[in-house]
């Protein structure tokens, strides 16, 4: 096709009138749409021309288009429609000057900058005027002169660029492969530009180019490129999950297992090499459904995602449990403890190696937004890694004020953590070792999860039997949902909203009473630490969850019901103390067990009984022994009287002597 051909058949087929009398452009408050599928319908030859010349198209169509609206720079105009989708991971040499759609997660994001996209020279010889793409000074003019031109024109455009990352869910265990995407002039504007954030998820519509990855002096050095898509348009991927890829077969199938025990089949698909542990299967295929995210009337949020503690014994089958997890909900993302830092799970910061500014790279808690992020070996964090995740576990953002750099990002994702006991295996006999002891996590974040399970290595022959049918024989169940189905199916659930009946608050308010009360021992002022209006949320939020997988309008008794059995087999479980029958909290969070106050207290009025003869100064052998005759451990003593030191109850003015304060 020579130049003159190729003029005419543009303005044949992408002049502004043309495209407006076969509706495929649009206005719309003086902004202009370009629909592919009319297009298509009108014209296959110029869709076809559109694809491989883009830029050609785009520059004719937008002079049309001033022409036509009698504007000035018009620059970008949106396309719809366009269904050619390229996965980031297939883009190759055949791709560039071509018009692609991308998808996928923005990992790293640059500020907004200026560009000089245009400059005008004037010759001091002969008044010519030379317009140059860029920055650069030309090097001759037409009469002869070289160098030495005044620039007294620049065209600025702003830019601004990110890094775009391939989505979770079509990876297939593969590496992630990234791309750099640039923004120019409206797609820079605060609206779009607001929406380019670490974690978001979008799609772009652009022209694949090259761009050098590092420039050397040397004259036989190679040229080695990287790829990059220059933006005609971006669409943001709502995280709210759809149902665009379930068929009516699909609603069909979803449907028949949500009116027969969904929970339970639901439960024993998810790690079916795992035998029993159904407790914990179903906790955490209500985590993958989720709750209803509320408003409080002070205008606060009432969080939708629950947190899952798993502690277990070696070999018990937690981290496959894990990886089930992963495989079965859409968007969650995976990290290990033992290979992970606060950088990579919440955001860094660090030099864009082309623009050479500061941005912001988002990590793994921002990557799994709107879904589920797995932690394994989470006893393996450093503590500065796990003080990063207090702030996005409750409240779901994540906020940046470092180098020059301050913003939040969204981390609005639940949390699945597994965890081993420090000393390899669990003693749940001892009412001394705590839960808090035997876990090396700190009591402020075992807080903040809404359930906690241990799973023990129990000798038991009959379950025993059946796992070396399971490994040896490879037996199946025929109830199994497949992955894929299991996938859709927690999509389709997940966007109900199930509401709440006034007539249930009598039966959370039992609930609520009764456990409080059992934090009293009866006839005695003594008390553990009780449950409070956060258990409560948590406990609301399973129920909701539970109401989702049964596809209810309403949350009913039996989800509560539900709920409460967990709790009861969870937390409640682990903060029973089985000496004094009591629940209490403090054995599975901050401060001192009930077990642990009522004989700090002995030690105290010990000490008290003796000052009338040895005044402040009490022996400490006359302590110990005082405090072992009234039933303090002597396996306990010493750590009791450094707990009261570090409290500021106790105090060891010289030694072998002590002094209440």
């Amino acid at each position: 096709m020579n130049s003159q051909s190729k003029a005419e058949f543009l303005e044949l087929n992408f002049s502004a009138i043309r495209l407006a009398q076969h509706g495929a452009l649009i206005r719309e408050d003086n902004k202009y749409t370009l629909d592919m599928k009319a297009l298509l319908e009108n014209n296959h030859e110029a869709q076809d021309y559109f694809l491989q010349h883009p830029e050609e198209v785009r520059e004719h169509l937008c002079r049309s288009l001033e022409v036509f609206t009698n504007s000035k720079e018009i620059e970008r105009f949106k396309i719809i429609n366009f269904s050619y989708l390229h996965p980031i991971s297939v883009l190759r040499v055949d791709h560039i000057e071509k018009l692609v759609k991308v998808q996928g997660m923005i990992s790293k994001t640059t500020k907004v900058i200026a560009l000089t996209i245009l400059k005008k020279w004037e010759c001091p010889s002969c008044g010519t005027v030379i317009t140059v793409q860029g920055p650069k000074e030309p090097t001759k003019c037409s009469c002869g002169r070289k160098g030495g031109f005044k620039a007294f024109f620049t065209k600025f455009a702003d830019i601004q660029e990110i890094e775009l990352e391939e989505l979770q869910d079509n990876l297939e265990d593969k590496q992630p492969q990234k791309i750099r995407v640039r923004f120019m002039y409206e797609l820079c504007d605060k609206n779009i530009s607001g929406l380019l954030q670490p974690g978001n998820k979008i799609e772009v519509i652009g022209i694949v180019e090259k761009i050098q990855v590092f420039k050397t002096k040397q004259k036989d050095e190679e040229e080695i490129f990287e790829y990059r898509v220059n933006a005609y348009d971006m669409n943001s991927l709502e995280e709210k999950y759809n149902d665009t890829y379930i068929s009516e077969e699909d609603e069909k199938l979803i449907r028949e297992i949500a009116y027969n025990k969904p929970l339970e089949q639901l439960a024993n698909s998810l790690a079916p090499s795992i035998q029993g542990h159904t407790e914990i299967k179903k906790a955490i295929v209500l985590q993958m459904a989720s709750g209803v995210k509320r408003l409080k009337g002070d205008g606060s949020v009432v969080r939708a995602r629950s947190h899952i503690l798993i502690c277990g014994d070696p070999g018990t089958g937690k981290s496959h449990m894990a990886k089930c997890t992963k495989e079965r909900m859409p968007k969650s993302y995976y990290v290990s403890g033992d290979s992970s830092t606060k950088a990579g799970l919440v955001a860094m910061t660090g030099k864009d190696e082309l623009l050479n500014q500061w941005c912001v790279k988002a990590g793994a808690l921002s990557k799994a937004n709107d879904s589920i992020l797995v932690i394994d070996e989470a006893d393996k964090l450093s503590d500065e890694d796990r003080a990063g995740l207090h702030t996005p576990m409750e409240s779901g953002e994540i906020l940046v004020d470092k180098a020059d750099i301050h913003t939040r990002l969204k981390a609005d994702c639940s949390i699945l953590a597994i965890a081993n006991p420090k000393e390899g295996m669990f003693d749940l006999e001892d009412p001394n070792k705590t839960i808090t002891k035997q876990i090396d996590l700190p009591p402020a974040l075992l807080s903040r999860f809404d359930l906690i399970f241990v799973m023990t290595d129990e000798i038991d022959e009959a379950n025993d039997s059946s796992i070396v049918d399971a490994i040896y024989l490879g037996s199946k169940q025929e109830s199994i949902i497949s992955i894929e189905l299991f996938r859709k199916y927690i999509t389709y659930v997940r966007k109900h909203h199930p509401k709440r009946r006034e007539e249930l608050i009598t039966n959370i308010k039992a609930f609520y009473n009764k456990v409080r009360g059992q934090s009293i021992a009866i006839g005695t002022k003594m008390k553990g630490m009780p449950i409070t209006p956060r258990h409560i949320e948590g406990i609301l939020r399973l129920a909701e969850a539970n109401a989702k997988i049964r596809l209810s309008e309403y949350v009913e008794e039996e989800d509560l019901k539900v709920a409460q059995d967990l709790f009861f087999n969870s937390l409640l479980k682990l903060g029973m103390d089985e000496k004094t029958g009591l629940f209490d909290f403090a054995r599975i969070g901050p401060g001192r067990t009930l077990n642990k106050r009522t004989k700090c207290k002995v030690i105290l009025e010990v000490i008290k009984s003796h000052e009338e003869k040895y005044g402040k100064f009490v022996p400490a052998e006359l302590v110990k022994s005082g405090s072992i005759e009234h039933g303090v451990d002597i396996s306990e003593y010493d750590e009791l009287i450094s707990e009261l030191k570090k409290a500021g109850e106790l105090f060891e003015p010289r030694n072998n002597q002590l002094q209440r304060i």
